[in-house]
């Protein structure tokens, strides 16, 4: 457990508001599995924490930039322009984010800044809209596979095609195509 620390439970100039949304106290949590071939894969669950608490946070692994190290890490926040901030994403220097969001979200996570920071830092960046459930393991961080993409729903399909005339058939849910009514 990386955050908060004694810093920030009660302290006077805690970077933690007194009024807080409960956001800024959220757990912030390394995981990191058996070094596998000489790299310790790790993956980094920072919660909803905003900038006060990410430079926090940098600030007190200053001098072990390894501490906060991760192949993956979930969206501070859900990608809010309130998270995910150049000093974190460069203490961290993930190879994937993963931002949990709804689809049509009223807050339109991830945020369009937040977007391009991540690929201006050249980090893959994956929606659960777009990905559903994303699958990472240590044992191969260099991979994410996007359960929409792994098995697509059988509406989602790309509809046969019917002799010269390219006429579209339609799917159903044994994937076999459907002989459209001519009536």
């Amino acid at each position: 457990m990386l955050f908060p620390g004694e810093q920030e439970l009660g302290a006077a100039d805690s970077p933690i508001p007194r009024q807080s949304s409960g956001n800024p106290m959220s757990c912030v949590l390394r995981i990191e599995a058996a070094a596998l071939g000489g790299h310790a894969a790790a993956a980094l669950l920072p919660g909803d924490i905003e900038r006060a608490q990410e430079w926090a946070l940098v600030q007190r692994h200053a001098d072990a930039p390894a501490a906060l190290r991760a192949d993956l890490m979930l969206a501070p926040h859900h990608g809010s322009n309130t998270s995910s901030t150049q000093p974190l994403l460069a203490a961290v220097r993930p190879r994937w984010v993963v931002a949990q969001t709804g689809y049509r979200n009223r807050f339109r996570h991830p945020a369009a800044a937040v977007r391009q920071r991540y690929q201006q830092m050249q980090i893959v960046l994956r929606n659960t809209v777009h990905c559903g459930a994303a699958y990472w393991r240590s044992d191969q961080p260099e991979t994410l596979v996007c359960e929409r993409q792994k098995r697509p729903r059988y509406w989602r399909h790309e509809a046969a095609e019917l002799g010269p005339t390219r006429r579209t058939l339609d799917i159903n849910k044994t994937n076999q195509p459907l002989i459209l009514d001519e009536g």
